[in-house]
């Protein structure tokens, strides 16, 4: 799992990027924004990291720190959106 962390990552919640592959449409991975105040913050973070006209971004999920300690530390896969 790849984590963007905020320059606060103290502060702010948890948001998991359901990246998407451009050329398939289909699931690749997630990456998570740690630390973000909120959605558009950790949107404009995931696509600075990309260059202009970036199609891979899915579906963004906001998620507490401490369920997001939880799905971390879980069996749950975490191949999946």
């Amino acid at each position: 799992i790849d984590v963007f962390l905020s320059d606060t990552p103290e502060e702010g919640d948890v948001f998991v990027v359901d990246q998407i592959n451009p050329e398939t449409g289909k699931f690749d991975e997630h990456k998570v924004m740690y630390g973000f105040p909120d959605m558009e913050s950790a949107k404009r973070a995931y696509l600075s990291n990309y260059s202009k006209g970036w199609q891979g971004l899915g579906t963004i999920t906001h998620v507490s720190k401490a369920d997001f300690k939880k799905w971390i530390q879980s069996s749950t896969r975490k191949t999946k959106p």
